[in-house]
């Protein structure tokens, strides 16, 4: 049964344009154009002309899925991950400029392999198709502050505020691999981000939200060599003098293209 077990929160923002927003996801996707975090909308014509196959009655939602990743000294790792149970994940960010902070984070709220048909005039692809998708809650970085090596802070962050960017998409293969969160205690949770009561956004029992996170650049040697801009098994993610020493205060939300390949138990 697609989606099981969320039906309760159905109407909660969580859920809004679910269908539009996944429609507009996949087809980007199989039209070839570059992940920006879903900002091209699609026509009603254009969404008419994929076709989910069984109408959704028949999707597969894997428990767990797993990320392969090069490590910073050329050795292979894998994470594995439980959708729906706090896992996080980073992607490159595809902001620029100063203060552009160098990652994306979203909590993994779920996993989808949908077959898919796509008809049409703009169709490139018309046989059946299996897609792997994430469905995500994002994360922004907390804006006037300032972290780094040289600040002794490590990067904040916090869910995006209740809007329609506040959820969205991932191809799972842009996903660098899974990040640590802490949650900063002294900032205490709250109703702010979203409606108060049980969501399929948050931990079973829960009912707010930590209002602010630490990302733990610490949690193991190949995290560190990330933020650090260094490491022969990554490709070069930003310039990291430029980043890493610069204030980071910009709020922002989505995603990019990573140097790390995934693959989930579809």
């Amino acid at each position: 049964m697609f989606l099981s077990g969320c039906s309760d929160t159905f109407n909660n923002v969580t859920w809004q344009n679910f269908i539009p927003k996944i429609k507009d996801h996949i087809l980007s996707r199989l039209l070839g154009l570059e992940y920006d975090g879903d900002k091209q909308d699609f026509t009603d014509v254009e969404r008419n002309d994929l076709r989910f196959i069984n109408n959704l009655n028949h999707v597969f939602q894997p428990k767990r899925f797993q990320i392969n990743y090069t490590m910073y000294d050329v050795h292979r790792d894998q994470d594995t991950l439980r959708p729906g149970k706090g896992s996080t994940v980073m992607t490159l960010s595809r902001e620029s400029g100063a203060g552009a902070h160098p990652f994306w984070y979203a909590r993994v709220l779920g996993t989808f392999c949908i077959n898919v048909l796509h008809v049409g005039p703009n169709a490139r692809n018309r046989s059946p198709q299996s897609m792997e998708v994430l469905w995500v809650r994002w994360f922004g970085v907390v804006p006037h502050y300032h972290w780094g090596f040289r600040e002794g802070h490590l990067p904040k962050i916090g869910f995006i505020p209740n809007s329609p960017a506040a959820f969205g998409f991932l191809d799972p293969s842009l996903v660098i691999r899974a990040c640590h969160l802490i949650p900063a205690f002294a900032d205490h949770r709250t109703n702010d981000l979203l409606r108060h009561g049980p969501s399929a956004a948050r931990l079973p029992g829960e009912v707010d939200d930590w209002a602010s996170f630490y990302v733990n650049i610490f949690a193991d040697r190949d995290m560190f060599c990330h933020f650090a801009g260094i490491g022969v098994g990554h490709q070069v993610q930003y310039d990291s003098l430029n980043v890493i020493q610069h204030d980071h205060a910009v709020a922002s939300r989505t995603p990019d293209v990573s140097h790390g390949d995934t693959s989930d138990d579809c």
